[in-house]
């Protein structure tokens, strides 16, 4: 009897280790993230990487004064680095068009409207990110009927953008730092890019005549994959120019998945790569003080898009964006947009209520500041990864972003700490995905552990060390 329950016992024994070493094996991590904290890309990630356009702030009962508070207070909450503040109405009446902030735009009395632009300034977004001012196009009395600017026109336009850094930056001290001369005006001018060149360098000398502290550039590219229009418009403006901006948008058709869409925003980084050996080709005797701009991305909105631009397919596709403009070496990065009933990161509603994206600005930009150091993951396809340390070390940031449409458990692997962490060390994590926005404490020993840290499907997730806290 003591025989046979000892055979049972036994085989028992080794059947509950079967079945424990099976269980470890299904629980295994799907996907091992690597970071090397020694090793750096030579790419840095800042605040300006995480902007944002805003396309309402030429209303001042939306921007400013009176303002709507919940609009205010949610582009607040996304803390974006930069703000690009740019709509195309700017021109048109100020009287007739909520947006429009010029009076008599069709005759020769056209004239900036300085209590509208008061008022939609005065108020607006001043938890103080850095702010670039587009001027999109001239009043309609300067045009020649096709888009173009009026070569007759051309010292009054110049004196025009003057006139309106002279009302916001010295009499109302806003300090704006950028200023962008013209959007998307390559669709119109073409091959033309000389012409378009002088209209931005004469901009230029009349507006760093009023303020010579600012950054002027442009031309807002809407095709930034033309190296010959680059060039041309590089060279027509000399050393007349300080940054170099462009944009991007993803295509989609009836048979696009989202996969299709975040492929294309994995790759997005090509647009900036093009810019900056334009620059080094077209002037390299100024490449390194002309800085780019990756300041309009996003997909096109089309019946496929339609939804992906306000649920999680957008919060994915913006966060594979910056990472890519990141790594291609750009100076800044504008989503396409704060808030807007198609496009934006806020519903346009009276509460100007949070989207999926909106969250992502949020954890970029209080959490993911500093050198890009080198990582991998496993299948690119699962999860993608970017890791930042700051410049002292003494805090660093994994971000993860599961594009892979199911729920996903990372390994964590890491090396050259300056101090190695222990396994209760405590990492705070911060998450966006379908269910909003949420924070937790987990420690090391779970982000390293071979069952991994579960991703839930759609999420992008920052996991933040502290040196000061791997001593513990």
């Amino acid at each position: 009897m003591n025989k046979w329950v000892s055979a049972m016992l036994t085989a028992l024994l080794v059947a509950t280790a079967a079945i424990i070493f099976s269980v470890q094996e299904s629980q295994a991590a799907s996907v091992t993230a690597n970071i090397d904290w020694a090793t750096l890309t030579g790419r840095t990630a800042t605040r300006l990487h995480y902007g944002l356009n805003v396309y309402s702030y030429t209303d001042p009962n939306i921007a400013g004064t009176p303002g709507n508070s919940n609009h205010k207070a949610n582009v607040a909450f996304m803390n974006a680095g930069i703000l690009r503040l740019h709509n195309t109405k700017q021109m048109e009446d100020s009287s007739t068009s909520r947006l429009g902030w010029v009076i008599a735009p069709d005759s020769a009395s056209y004239r900036w409207d300085v209590a509208k632009i008061t008022n939609a300034l005065n108020g607006a977004y001043e938890y103080e990110p850095v702010k670039m001012i587009n001027i999109a196009n001239w009043p309609a009395y300067m045009d020649d009927g096709t888009g173009k600017l009026k070569p007759s026109m051309y010292d009054a336009y110049a004196s025009f953008c003057a006139e309106l850094l002279k009302i916001i930056n010295v009499q109302l001290g806003k300090k704006i730092t950028y200023w962008e001369v013209t959007n998307e005006k390559d669709n119109v001018y073409g091959d033309d890019m000389a012409s378009l060149g002088l209209i931005v360098s004469n901009a230029y000398d009349a507006m760093k005549a009023v303020d010579p502290s600012i950054q002027v550039g442009g031309p807002a590219f809407a095709n930034a994959y033309d190296t010959s229009q680059l060039g041309a418009f590089i060279t027509a403006t000399g050393d007349k120019i300080d940054f170099l901006s462009y944009h991007t948008y993803s295509a989609s058709n009836p048979t696009t998945t989202q996969a299709d869409i975040w492929n294309s925003a994995s790759k997005v980084g090509y647009a900036d790569t093009i810019a900056l050996n334009a620059i080094n080709q077209f002037a390299p005797n100024r490449a390194s003080v002309i800085l780019t701009f990756h300041d309009e991305f996003n997909m096109d909105r089309t019946d496929t898009s339609a939804v992906w631009l306000t649920d999680t397919t957008s919060l994915i596709y913006d966060a594979l964006a910056i990472r890519s403009i990141i790594n291609a070496g750009a100076t800044g990065a504008m989503a396409w947009n704060a808030g807007d009933r198609w496009w934006g990161k806020l519903n346009n509603d009276s509460n100007w209520t949070k989207r999926p994206a909106s969250y992502l600005y949020h954890m970029l930009n209080e959490h993911v500041v500093g050198s890009v150091v080198a990582s991998s993951s496993s299948d690119d396809s699962l999860v993608e990864i970017f890791a930042t340390k700051s410049n002292d070390s003494a805090q660093r940031a994994v971000v993860l972003i599961n594009r892979s449409q199911t729920a996903q458990t990372v390994q964590l692997s890491f090396l050259n700490w300056d101090i190695q962490p222990s396994d209760n060390t405590p990492v705070s994590v911060y998450q966006a995905g379908t269910n909003g926005y949420s924070t937790a404490i987990s420690t090391h020993s779970a982000l390293i552990s071979t069952q991994g840290y579960l991703l839930p499907a759609d999420t992008v997730t920052v996991f933040e060390y502290y040196q000061a806290l791997t001593t513990s």
